[in-house]
C-alpha cells in the first residue's frame, strides 16, 4: 500500500481530527489475525454492495492516527432498521474517542445496490459511499474507483481492498499543496471500510469488526 503520511503542522493536525470525527462509518467477534468476511447481506430487492454490508448489530471499530501517532478510536454501530417516508434505513451510531455522546448516521441501499449515508433521513441530501459493483475508473460522487490493492490493518491479515480516491497520488508532477488535498477510502468485500486516509497524514484503520444479524 502506498505511503499515506506527510508532514503536518499543529493546525493541520487539529483540522484533520475535527474532520475525521464527522467521517463515516448475539454477535460473533471477528478480530485480529484470522478475520474473514461473512456472507454479504442483501436489501429487500436482493441487492446491496458487497463492499458495505448492512445488518443490525454490525460494528466497526477503528484506530485513528495522525502522522503515525495514535490519537483516538472511533466506533460505528448499526443499531436499528426503520422506515422513513416509505424508505428503509439502517441507523448507525458513531462514537469518537472518550466522548459519551454519539452522532447518528443513516444508511440506505438504492435500487441498484449502492449504499448512501445521511445525517438526517428527512433530507434528500445524502452521500453515495460505494456502488454495488465498483469498477476501476467509475466515479462515486467526487471520488474515483482506482484499483484493488493488498492492505493490512490491526483487525485483519493481509487482504485485498478496493481504493476509492479523489485523485491519484502517483503523478510525480503533483505539487505538495495538491497532495495534501488527497483523500481515499479502502473497502474490503464482506467487511466494508477498512482504511480511510488523507494527504495530511491522518488515517483510521479497522481494529475490530463484529457481524450482526442478517
Amino acid at each position: 500500500m502506498r505511503t499515506l503520511r506527510n508532514p503536518m503542522n499543529t493546525k493541520s493536525k487539529t483540522a484533520w481530527v475535527a474532520c475525521a470525527c464527522l467521517l463515516m462509518l448475539s454477535c460473533t467477534p471477528l478480530i485480529g489475525n484470522g478475520l474473514s468476511p461473512d456472507p454479504v447481506q442483501t436489501n429487500q430487492a436482493g441487492k446491496t454492495s458487497p463492499y458495505f454490508p448492512l445488518s443490525v448489530g454490525n460494528r466497526w471499530r477503528y484506530s485513528c492516527f495522525v502522522e503515525g501517532e495514535y490519537t483516538f478510536d472511533k466506533t460505528l454501530t448499526i443499531t436499528a432498521r426503520e422506515k422513513r417516508q416509505g424508505r428503509a434505513y439502517y441507523r448507525g451510531e458513531l462514537q469518537v474517542g472518550d466522548d459519551p455522546s454519539s452522532l447518528e448516521l443513516y444508511y440506505h441501499v438504492d435500487e441498484l445496490g449502492g449504499v448512501h449515508m445521511s445525517v438526517d433521513p428527512m433530507l434528500t441530501d445524502d452521500t453515495l459511499l460505494v456502488t454495488m459493483n465498483p469498477l476501476p475508473g467509475d466515479r462515486i460522487g467526487n471520488l474515483r474507483v482506482a484499483s484493488e490493492q493488498d492492505v493490512e490493518t490491526p483487525g485483519t491479515d493481509g487482504i485485498k481492498a478496493l481504493l476509492i480516491e479523489n485523485f491519484s497520488l502517483d503523478d510525480p508532477q503533483l505539487h505538495e499543496e495538491r497532495r495534501m488535498e488527497w483523500e481515499g477510502r479502502y473497502y474490503a468485500r464482506g467487511i466494508g471500510l477498512v482504511i480511510e486516509a488523507d494527504g495530511l497524514g491522518g488515517s483510521c484503520s479497522l481494529k475490530e469488526f463484529h457481524q450482526g444479524t442478517p
